[in-house]
């Protein structure tokens, strides 16, 4: 035989295993929970990490010395404590989350995925294992992609729908926080660019919007949010600000340093900004609030002659004769925006959307021109959510008499929801179809069965007229018109409605458009629906189902409104007992199993993370009865 064929493996064994283990750039970890300490194993000669000769390290040690990065502890204590947490039963548990660790030079920190297995012992952690893998290089570059993509490339500033995004998840988890640091979002719109634009051309156009971002940068913070939402807007949140009059010196300064005269074949071309600001919390909680003050504001500004600043007042909404910024901002006269309603209402609010370039204030404008032109007292959008067979208000306006239906929304009174159901199921059988959907009409609620007609009356209405709304043949929500007292619809009303109700399908509420997204959308849809198991997403923060495979939705007797799925399926007031979704992290990869009896037979329910939405903490959930 060959001597130097001897050596050679012919088959796959533990050898074999070690060589591609270190190939991997894979270091395994025990972690003695009592000693509190963890011992590395298969460290090669090159390890990139600052692991100690001794290949021992305390946990607290590894904490405090700096081998986990300062950012990734939080995130790294809450999934340990998740997965010590999901053993209580007998079969072990494993998870893996990604974390930047020390280098061995203790330069830099490396990208790592660590996946971590625990055997359990009498409802707690006996045996935990790990595996730690080099990853610094595909994480690297996920990360610039994901930056590629959530920015826009001229500013480097976060884009429109990322901005939306993180300023969401900004207010949001402020208002959760008992410390309410009052934070600033500014809009800044160019004055005169498109001028300069049109003579000087796109390229120059380009770089006026560059040296008026990088001005922009200079007076806020790399904590700040900084986003681009057109083609001259930008959008600054501004993170724990002090006083106003450092926030006016900001501006006062942020518009001298930008003020320009560009020169063409003689003529001048100034160039300026005009900044509307809104503060939170004191002029509102979330970003479409603030937005929508800060627009308000900034058109204040541009109406004061542009180059300047201002910050939202009520004023802005209320010149103290009842007349708002929305109805004076054509001709300053209310009168005059009611006549242009009346004569042509698609003109007019294509007209205001072009004005106000945002599509949730024409809707409320619009709502509030219905509500006074015939004389409503309550008139609502209601969307319609096919994938949990959820009702939620997302617009309404009441006259000052009026009665608001959005807070009994949040009740979940036994009651309260049977009224909103019998209401749901009176206005989902229209009696006549329309372009854009159905109409269900009733002049008098009192024509109606007894309890019907006491539900209605729970809610102030004693006449209305719905048009359920579609798009693609799928039903998307309603628009309703509603009334305290009896009152017979005209076919003039029955015109608007259907006119709105149109611009709202085609042009106003939002839409996928891309067909190969909504192939694959309802490919996965119709998978997860053939399954017999119960499967279903929620939302981990209020536990309000994001999606019910079609086991479910046949299970339940009617359409509900949101609310939390305990109540939602077994009207809990608090989590099941044995929840599986409860011992998750944040957004670990572990796989929790628990044995549940809230359907009224054991089942077994399995709960993982899963991406949803931007922004949102969503868990899978899959039940299937033993």
């Amino acid at each position: 035989m060959d001597k130097d064929n001897q050596d050679i493996p012919i088959k796959f064994d533990s050898k074999i295993l070690h060589m591609l283990e270190n190939f991997d750039n894979t270091t395994f970890a025990q972690w003695n929970a009592k000693a509190g300490y963890v011992e590395f194993t298969n460290v090669p000669s090159n390890c990139p990490y600052a692991i100690p000769e001794e290949r021992q390290i305390n946990v607290a040690d590894a904490i405090s010395s700096g081998f986990i990065y300062s950012q990734d502890i939080k995130p790294f204590d809450t999934f340990i404590h998740a997965l010590c947490n999901g053993s209580q039963d007998s079969d072990p548990v494993h998870g893996e989350i990604d974390v930047r660790l020390s280098s061995a030079d203790k330069k830099d920190y490396i990208w790592s995925k660590l996946r971590m297995l625990i055997f359990p012992k009498n409802g707690s952690p006996w045996s935990i294992f790990g595996l730690i893998r080099n990853i610094d290089e595909e994480k690297r570059s996920q990360l610039k992609l994901l930056h590629e993509a959530e920015h826009d490339p001229l500013t480097d500033f976060l884009n429109k729908q990322s901005l939306r995004h993180h300023a969401e998840q900004f207010f949001n988890d402020s208002s959760k926080s008992s410390d309410m640091t009052q934070s600033a979002l500014f809009i800044i719109d160019a004055d005169g660019f498109k001028t300069i634009n049109d003579t000087l051309g796109h390229l120059f156009g380009d770089s006026v919007l560059t040296e008026m971002s990088r001005e922009i940068r200079k007076y806020f913070r790399h904590t700040d949010i900084l986003g681009r939402i057109g083609g001259d807007e930008f959008v600054v949140i501004s993170k724990g600000i002090g006083s106003g009059d450092i926030l006016r010196t900001r501006c006062e300064n942020l518009i001298s340093d930008t003020h320009r005269t560009y020169h063409s074949n003689g003529k001048d071309l100034p160039f300026s900004i005009s900044i509307g600001v809104a503060l939170y919390p004191v002029h509102g909680s979330t970003f479409p609030e603030l937005f929508k003050h800060a627009d308000m504001a900034l058109y204040e500004a541009k109406r004061r002659g542009k180059n300047t600043y201002c910050f939202y007042k009520p004023s802005i909404l209320n010149d103290g004769n009842g007349t708002t910024v929305p109805e004076r901002i054509y001709n300053n006269e209310a009168e005059y925006q009611q006549k242009m309603f009346r004569d042509n209402m698609l003109e007019f609010i294509f007209k205001l959307l072009y004005e106000l370039k945002s599509p949730d204030a024409v809707i409320n404008v619009t709502l509030r021109m219905l509500s006074q032109r015939f004389g409503l007292d309550r008139v609502g959008i209601v969307a319609f959510n096919l994938m949990d067979n959820s009702h939620s208000t997302v617009y309404e306006f009441t006259s000052p008499l009026g009665t608001a239906h959005q807070p009994l929304e949040a009740s979940t009174d036994e009651a309260t929801m049977s009224i909103l159901e019998r209401s749901i199921k009176c206005v989902a059988s229209g009696y006549h179809a329309s372009q854009w959907g159905t109409i269900s009409t009733c002049s008098d609620v009192d024509t109606l069965e007894t309890d019907d007609a006491a539900a209605f009356h729970k809610l102030g209405t004693s006449a209305y007229l719905y048009m359920r709304a579609s798009r693609n043949g799928a039903d998307v929500g309603s628009v309703s018109f509603e009334l305290e007292k009896p009152h017979e619809f005209s076919t003039e009303e029955l015109r608007a409605l259907n006119v709105f109700t149109g611009l709202l399908v085609t042009v106003l509420m939002p839409q996928e458009t891309d067909p190969m997204l909504l192939r694959q959308n309802r490919r996965l849809i119709d998978i997860i629906d053939r399954m017999q198991e119960m499967v279903y997403v929620i939302d981990k923060d209020t536990f309000e189902p994001l999606f019910l495979n079609q086991t479910i939705r046949q299970a339940l007797q009617s359409s509900m409104v949101k609310q939390a799925c305990y109540f939602r399926f077994h009207r809990f007031d608090k989590p099941c007992p044995n929840c599986p979704v409860l011992p998750l992290s944040e957004n670990g990869r572990e796989y929790i199993v628990r044995i549940v009896s809230s359907w009224g037979t054991p089942a077994k329910a399995r709960a993982f993370n899963i991406d949803w939405e931007k922004g949102r903490h969503a868990a899978l959930v899959i039940m299937d009865p033993m």
